[in-house]
């Protein structure tokens, strides 16, 4: 954990220095009527104007801008609006559409920008709440299920400007514990950004390296090849049984067997929930697979994405999962743990998407597909060098998100401890 992380959480007591009062105030009796804004005839697009304009889809469900892909409108437009230009540290809420109640903070990251008629900007009254403040108060669990109780209409929900009236938040009086506790949370959510730029790079270092080590190989010391040696291709079906037969039995129709459906499995590679069922209740209607397979979406989105794993540490050595999974059994003399990093290369994903058939969003990779794709012909002990490199890297991607997981749950206890007065913070 950072110097300065740490910094923040030591400024948190249960006595504070100086104790402020605490109140419990209806939202609108704490901020201005929130603002809505517009859009010209014909909407915003890329490429209509000169000024952001920032929608629903600007903001995310963690509380974040996303300022790429901007929708522009023209600045005469801007210049005309009666409402909804915005200011730094405005706060923005999503008021209608499928995430309705998405909260964020506007940093006055470009000179001129504004809302368009699905966001209001939210103000805090003049020496009552701090910006801020209100951002993370709205983010915070208790009020976002406020905001959603006060979501309305059958055929198209949303937020009207009286949900400011249905919203309870607890605020201290003093303006400069607001400031503080703002600050400490802003600390925790500026080391997750940061952890997460270094996921997201570590990600496409990764692409990079899949590439290389399957293109070029790594040599007895663990290096590159710098001279990469013509090799035979083969295709993915003489290195693996394509869906073969179960071959590991149960003892009993009550034993336990592991369950992987479709949504446990992550775009990274990684089975997550571990589930498991009764082998009677699975071992009809599901793929079958064992110990050491590898597991193949083959069905849109999910191929593309590259979600498969490699079975490990099954219940009983058995699996059952998704009728949507291809499964690759390592043939003798080829690493399992290769194989599974092979089918998650960029390439092969993209060379699969020519293998599909089926309607629009029911598309799927055939079997055959492992016949056709073809790659270098690498040795056993040389695929196990190449695993080995590749799982390292794995590992630390993990070690990373799993530190960005705990700061995300360190962020959430300390939300619920300092915008309630549960834990007062040290103010001068």
């Amino acid at each position: 954990m950072t110097k300065k992380l740490q910094d923040s959480k030591n400024t948190s007591t249960n006595s504070a220095m100086k104790t402020s009062t605490w109140k419990e105030s209806l939202l609108a009796d704490l901020i201005l009527p929130p603002e809505p804004g517009s859009r010209p005839p014909g909407g915003a697009h890329c490429d209509s104007g000169d000024v952001p304009s920032i929608g629903g889809e600007n903001i995310d469900t963690a509380g974040r801008m996303i300022l790429s892909g901007l929708k522009l409108i023209p600045r005469f437009f801007y210049m005309h609006m009666p409402r909804g230009h915005l200011r730094p540290l405005d706060v923005l809420i999503n008021k209608d559409g499928a995430q309705t109640g998405k909260v964020a903070m506007y940093r006055g990251e470009y000179a001129e920008s504004a809302v368009n008629e699905h966001v209001f900007i939210l103000r805090g009254r003049h020496s009552v709440l701090l910006q801020p403040y209100l951002f993370y108060c709205l983010l915070f669990d208790s009020a976002q299920v406020q905001i959603s109780r006060a979501i309305s209409g059958s055929a198209q929900p949303g937020l009207n400007s009286r949900f400011v009236h249905l919203v309870k938040v607890k605020y201290p009086v003093d303006l400069a514990e607001q400031r503080r506790i703002a600050e400490i949370l802003d600390t925790v959510d500026e080391v997750i950004q940061k952890t997460e730029q270094v996921i997201d790079k570590l990600k496409m270092i990764k692409q990079g390296l899949l590439h290389d080590l399957l293109t070029r190989g790594i040599d007895d010391n663990g290096k590159l090849r710098e001279v990469v040696e013509p090799q035979p291709l083969q295709p993915i079906s003489a290195m693996a049984e394509i869906n073969p037969p179960q071959t590991v039995s149960v003892e009993s129709p009550d034993a336990w067997v592991s369950f992987v459906p479709m949504a446990d499995v992550s775009d990274q590679g990684c089975w997550e929930a571990n589930q498991v069922r009764l082998y009677k209740e699975v071992c009809r209607g599901f793929t079958a697979f064992q110990e050491g397979d590898v597991l193949f979406a083959k069905i849109t989105p999910c191929m593309e994405n590259s979600k498969g794993f490699l079975a490990q540490n099954l219940m009983n050595g058995i699996g059952f999962g998704s009728t949507e999974f291809h499964v690759l059994r390592a043939r003798l003399g080829n690493s399992q743990r290769y194989l599974a990093h092979l089918l998650r290369s960029p390439r092969l994903r993209k060379r699969a998407e020519a293998f599909m058939i089926g309607s629009a969003g029911q598309q799927r990779v055939q079997a055959g597909f492992f016949e056709c794709y073809e790659t270098r012909f690498v040795t056993h002990d040389e695929q196990e060098r190449i695993a080995d490199v590749l799982d390292a890297h794995d590992a630390r991607i993990r070690a990373e998100e799993a530190y960005r997981d705990k700061l995300k749950m360190l962020k959430q206890g300390l939300m619920h401890d300092l915008l309630t007065g549960k834990v007062r913070v040290k103010v001068a």
